[in-house]
């Protein structure tokens, strides 16, 4: 029997990557630091899901329609958990079927990461890390065969898929067995995130499902992000050099900002603070490829 392949990294496109593979006969082995979600609710999902390396789990995220329809065709029994667990399908009103699905970031990722721990297929290693890759020198280009992990083992592998996002230590990993070095560019976007979740007030609806809603001023841009079982998030992204900055990290200050704006005196009578503001920076747009003159530099390694 040969080597399953390994996917490193269980966020949104790794479980993807494994659900897709697995239900068209592949063996898959996914490695994900993180432990499962162990909450009883959406909220508990939510709230109490220890995702240490997704700096962004609890910030607004839109599934647009091209995620939803892919779902639908490769795996529609995910979409239809989604919207069980309180998830909203919302239509674009166009002649062909599309629509985005409304949900918070860790209440739709928890629905995908329980369909594919309970796929016969997929084997899913928790609370372990990849240090490293083994790779074959002896042909014409580099192969990787496997993988090293943090607890000294070795683990076999037919292909290896990176789906670790922009902090990836896979070049490190790569150069240090001698392949050439990732061709990598990062511009660093210069905002950071400030996030408040909500819930809607009894009888209350959403101003708008009609996303992604987004109002740009010269100094800050405001977002609405309406999601799951009648949660959502308004977000603010400052200049890191804006001197007044961390005081929107204070729920009254982020409240009394939002409600001066549009957006917000939309939004915020129709919601009560589930909690005080979040924050996210760092924020950076990063491309890798493996890919030097059109010719890759290593074999059996997905980016």
């Amino acid at each position: 029997m040969s080597p399953a392949t390994v996917i490193v990294g269980a966020g949104p496109a790794g479980l993807a990557a494994a659900l897709f593979a697995a239900r068209r006969g592949h063996a898959i082995t996914l490695i994900e630091p993180d432990g499962p979600p162990l909450g009883a609710t959406p909220d508990e999902d939510f709230e109490g899901w220890a995702r240490r390396g997704v700096a962004q789990a609890r910030q607004g995220h839109i599934f647009l329609a091209r995620s939803t329809r892919v779902l639908r065709e490769e795996a529609p029994d995910v979409v239809e958990c989604i919207l069980a667990r309180g998830g909203v399908e919302v239509s674009l009103g166009l002649k062909e079927p599309a629509a985005n699905i409304l949900a918070r970031r860790l209440v739709y990722e928890s629905v995908l990461r329980r369909v594919v721990e309970a796929e016969p297929r997929v084997t899913m290693v928790t609370g372990e890390r990849v240090t490293g890759s083994i790779t074959d020198l002896h042909g014409e280009l580099p192969r990787v065969v496997g993988v090293r992990m943090a607890n000294g083992g070795v683990l076999p592998a037919s292909l290896v898929v990176d789906a670790t996002g922009r902090r990836s230590r896979a070049p490190d990993w790569l150069e240090s067995v001698g392949v050439a070095p990732c061709v990598e560019v990062a511009q660093p976007c210069g905002f950071y995130y400030v996030t408040r979740h909500y819930r809607l007030r009894d009888t209350a609806e959403f101003p708008s499902t009609s996303v992604p809603i987004v109002a740009p001023l010269d100094y800050i841009t405001v977002l609405a992000f309406p999601g799951d079982n009648g949660r959502f998030q308004l977000s603010v992204t400052v200049s890191e050099d804006d001197p007044f900055r961390q005081r929107l990290l204070v729920g009254a200050v982020f409240d009394r900002l939002l409600a001066e704006l549009p957006v917000g005196q939309s939004w915020l009578p129709c919601g009560v603070p589930t909690g005080e503001p979040k924050t996210m920076g760092k924020i950076e747009n990063r491309k890798r490829t493996l890919l030097s003159a059109g010719r890759p530099s290593v074999l059996g390694f997905v980016l």
